[in-house]
């Protein structure tokens, strides 16, 4: 690891942040993960750590464990609603049906016509409880047994099988997403250079309320596509040697460092990019690591807004956690970065 250590800062937005502070020119992924095991993040090639005895908003470590992840029923919903957008373009749940019919051309009421509808999920277990009791089980035996959903072969559904739900023959939108690597750039990753750059541009001004002057390409490339993380491949060796940076037109010297049981897709950092019927809507910037994904950060198009597309990015990063875990077996958890309790930006996290 080569590192520049800064004294403690004090952030230039707000006077009242402290933090401990270095910049990382070559970092292995061994090294950062340690880093971040211990409340550090990067920022571009800026890692920090929030003095958390000074600081006036604390910051704290945001740590999932992806195998044990269970969907919550406002994140069953986000997901519910991608699918409705994908697959007939519309995120209401009632599309294509009218809200009160209508009779000989009078509106009537339709509460006064049939008595109020069962949830399918209680008329499927008023049907189970049926064919139980006709099978001989007595009323005591069935109630004990639709208590457990198992024992009726009930399965709750993963985040797996929500992600891969089919879509319709002929589907308003298909969604497609895109791991490319960001450090070195990977020919994907400057293909849609400007592209994803717009993107960013848009989402910073209309949901940060930043200007166009403060988004440059330049603050954009070393915020986000810049990484002192050097390591992507699969052997355990150290090899040494100098890298060019096209941007800035300097070399230095670099690790690369090989781990045994790493992914396919090795480590590092990566922009994972969200395609929506062939335009790019959404980034995810995050690094691999041999125990985990850690989530740098997320930008999407802000008229795509009422798709929750922060929650559905975060549950697509997991999952990505989770199919990463069975060719790296170590790589378990999902880091969503710091949680500020008072910023109600981060509220998604808790």
């Amino acid at each position: 690891m080569k590192a520049d250590t800064v004294p403690p800062v004090v952030s230039s937005s707000v006077q009242d942040m402290y933090s401990l502070g270095m910049w990382a020119h070559n970092l292995t992924v061994t090294d950062y993960q340690d880093l971040i095991d211990r409340g550090w993040r990067r920022s571009g090639l800026y890692c920090y750590k929030p003095t958390m005895s000074l600081t006036c908003c604390p910051l704290y470590t945001i740590r999932c464990a992806a195998l044990e992840f269970k969907l919550s029923k406002s994140q069953k919903k986000v997901l519910k609603r991608m699918h409705r957008f994908l697959s007939h373009g519309s995120t209401k749940s009632n599309e294509g049906r009218s809200e009160t019919p209508e009779i000989m051309g009078a509106y009537v009421n339709i509460t006064s016509m049939r008595p109020p509808c069962k949830k399918a999920k209680f008329l499927r277990l008023e049907r189970k409880q049926k064919k139980l009791l006709s099978q001989g089980f007595s009323e005591k035996e069935v109630e004990s047994m639709t208590r457990r959903g198992k024992s009726l072969g009930n399965k709750e559904k993963s985040l797996e099988n929500f992600l891969n739900e089919p879509l319709p023959p002929n589907p308003a939108h298909r969604l497609e997403v895109r791991l490319v690597r960001s450090n070195p750039p990977s020919q994907e990753l400057e293909q849609t250079y400007q592209e994803a750059y717009q993107v960013y541009l848009k989402y910073q001004m209309a949901v940060h309320g930043d200007s166009a002057e403060k988004c440059t390409l330049h603050q954009y490339t070393r915020f986000l596509v810049k990484s002192p993380l050097k390591s992507y491949a699969l052997f355990v060796r150290y090899q040494f040697h100098v890298h060019q940076e096209k941007d800035d037109k300097w070399t230095y010297p670099a690790f690369e460092e090989f781990l045994v049981d790493s992914p396919l897709v090795g480590y590092g950092s990566f922009h994972q990019q969200y395609w929506l019927s062939g335009r790019l809507v959404a980034v995810g910037v995050i690094d691999i690591l041999p125990r985990c994904i850690s989530s740098v950060y997320f930008y999407y198009d802000p008229d795509l807004g009422h798709l929750s597309l922060g929650t559905y990015a975060s549950l697509r990063e997991l999952a990505l956690t989770q199919s990463l875990y069975h060719h790296a077996p170590s790589l378990q958890y999902y880091y969503m970065g710091f949680y500020i309790q008072t910023c109600p930006k981060m509220r998604y996290k808790a």
